[in-house]
């Protein structure tokens, strides 16, 4: 099955890589470890500040965080600021280097400069966007919090996207009535779309992740190389799209880079939304929609009832058994990281025992060491002191759960 559409296959297209790009025109900065690259806005408006640029990191590490709560770490080879050039917007988040680092900026004048010259690079900026999206959304989702609303802010205007129209050759759209399918989970992705007019939700498992405005981008991992669809896509009324694939978004980008920027907008603001989503949830909530011990991620089984083989039942009595004790151990050893102020043994430690947790299916433990990884990435002793109550407390109720679920 493929995506509803009324175009053509057009093909995919080479795009110029990060490095490439950024040294055309970009200079190389070096920051010492803790120093601040750029702040956070406290209160965010659509105005850049003075010396906007997007950065690609080349060396080292940068933690971006909000209101102190950790959001991302860029590692070489990523790109961060990237708000500053697609729309003009204060900073959301504070970006630190984590440990010595050299990065390469370009200002918004610059990036334009480039991006006409070698309009494919709207596909490696579009690839990034979406990997950084792909990687937050699910920790989102699994928070409880809701995607939905306010609706993803609509990237182009009526004007706009009459001019996309005609820099696509005047297609006709794509329709749909009320309630009709405009991407099948599963499917083959091969377009990105532009909605024109109508609603769209986009859903997971039958629950409503995101409603899409006329004006705005959805589909965009196509572009991105994923093969198949993993959401799906259903009119909430009367609608019609745009299909654009990798081709035609470099051809329109080259005729006019700030409508191809104009394209990603929404995307951006995506992955902006779910980092705000991430900073607002507690903690306690973070963890609230996980189960605590799912025994059916242990073999993909659905759970104990539903193994037949009592050798299998057996296998997992002993694992878990074994889990409860190192569970203890690692705990043990990673406070005596701590107390000894070496992040680092505490971080390996942390890695150690959420890889043992997902064996046994401990997804809410799993959750906090993750959020405990971060933390300990950033390094504020804040947080890592908040986080780790809550890895603790997790910890001990998951192997509670263990032993009255093997008997002990």
């Amino acid at each position: 099955m493929t995506d509803n559409t009324t175009n053509q296959a057009a093909g995919g297209a080479n795009a110029i890589d990060a490095a490439t790009f950024f040294k055309l025109s970009g200079r190389p900065e070096s920051y010492k470890a803790g120093s601040c690259i750029f702040p956070e806005a406290q209160r965010l408006s659509a105005i850049a500040p003075a010396d906007a640029r997007i950065f690609l990191l080349v060396s080292g590490a940068v933690t971006l965080t909000r209101y102190g709560k950790p959001i991302s770490l860029i590692m070489p080879g990523e790109m961060f600021g990237v708000n500053s050039v697609i729309h003009p917007t204060s900073h959301f988040a504070t970006a630190t280097a984590m440990k010595d680092c050299t990065a390469i900026s370009l200002d918004p004048k610059q990036f334009l400069h480039e991006l006409q010259k070698n309009p494919t690079f709207i596909l490696t900026l579009l690839s990034d966007l979406a990997r950084r999206l792909q990687g937050v959304m699910p920790r989102v989702i699994k928070t409880g919090r809701s995607t939905v609303e306010p609706p993803v802010s609509t990237a182009l205007n009526a004007d706009q996207i009459s001019l996309l129209a005609q820099k696509l050759g005047d297609p006709m759209p794509a329709r749909s009535d009320a309630g009709g399918t405009v991407i099948s989970e599963g499917a083959r992705a091969i377009y990105m779309y532009v909605l024109k007019e109508g609603r769209v939700h986009i859903k997971v498992e039958s629950r409503v992740i995101e409603v899409v405005l006329a004006g705005t981008v959805f589909g965009e991992m196509a572009l991105a190389g994923v093969t198949r669809r993993s959401a799906m896509a259903i009119a909430e009324s009367a609608s019609a799209w745009y299909s654009i694939d990798s081709k035609q978004l470099v051809a329109v980008t080259k005729a006019d880079p700030a409508l191809g920027l104009a394209l990603l907008r929404s995307l951006a603001k995506r992955v902006q939304r779910a980092g705000q989503l991430l900073c607002e949830s507690s903690l306690d909530l973070a963890a609230l929609h996980i189960p605590r011990l799912n025994t059916g991620a242990v073999d993909g089984g659905g759970g104990a009832a539903k193994r037949a083989q009592q050798s299998a039942l057996t296998d997992y009595k002993n694992l878990a058994r074994a889990f409860v004790d190192q569970s203890a151990e690692a705990m043990a050893a990673i406070n005596q990281a701590l107390a000894a102020s070496d992040k680092g043994v505490a971080l390996t430690k942390a890695n150690v025992l959420m890889a043992a947790a997902a064996k046994v299916g401990a997804e809410r433990l799993c959750h906090q060491l993750d959020t405990l990884c971060t933390a300990l990435s950033v390094g504020h002793k804040d947080i890592i002191d908040e986080v780790l109550v809550a890895v603790r407390k997790e910890q001990q109720d998951t192997s509670g759960e263990i032993r009255d679920f093997i008997g002990n």
